[in-house]
């Protein structure tokens, strides 16, 4: 009696422990396979877009805010003292902002080739030059709504000037052979099909 004892106190002793070594396992497998679902359906999401994609993704987006600015705020360079003061302000900033951000984007990635690049440069020096002219027209004090109406007429040409350049840019950008990608990124990317179209 007193041998069985501890011996039924083993065995019960090692099918605990046999127990909880197959819970434990389980839980692992179930774990292991929950995460590696997780990292597949990651990898599946984020393999769905280029990173020509994502860098056509920030170009169209800064270009399209821009011109969202300009549109809102143009109109009001024309009008009395405070609201062309307001409108200068938020064109200036507007076009600082595009600049920094295409800046910002850095080299389209491969297969971008040089013609892209060289394209890519020459608008943002283009857009700096007409942010510059721009800032130049809005700058001073105009007592007058004459001084104004000249003012306002010099900004809006250069701002015109600009809205062309990113057209021309975009449209090299689609006339490159379809191997180097753009004109699919403009397609793909929500945001640029309204700069594809244009």
């Amino acid at each position: 009696m007193s041998l069985s004892r501890p011996l039924r106190i083993l065995g019960i002793g090692l099918l605990v422990i046999v127990v909880a070594a197959a819970l434990t396992g389980c839980g692992s497998d179930d774990d292991s396979e929950s995460s590696k679902g997780t990292t597949t359906s990651g990898t599946t999401t984020s393999g769905t877009s280029s990173p020509l994609d994502g860098w056509a993704q920030g170009f169209c987006t800064s270009v399209a805010a821009w011109q969202g600015t300009v549109k809102k705020t143009a109109a009001q360079l024309s009008k009395s003292q405070a609201d062309f003061a307001s409108a200068s302000e938020a064109i200036t900033s507007a076009n600082d902002i595009l600049i920094d951000s295409l800046k910002g984007l850095g080299t389209p990635p491969a297969p971008a080739s040089t013609q892209a690049k060289n394209a890519i440069d020459e608008l943002s020096g283009d857009l700096e030059d007409g942010a510059a002219a721009v800032n130049t027209a809005l700058t001073g004090n105009f007592s007058t709504q004459s001084e104004i109406s000249q003012a306002s007429s010099s900004a809006r040409a250069s701002l015109l000037t600009m809205k062309r350049q990113i057209s021309t840019t975009v449209t090299k950008l689609r006339a490159l052979p379809d191997a180097e990608g753009w004109k699919q990124a403009f397609q793909d990317v929500a945001a640029c099909h309204a700069l594809a179209n244009g």
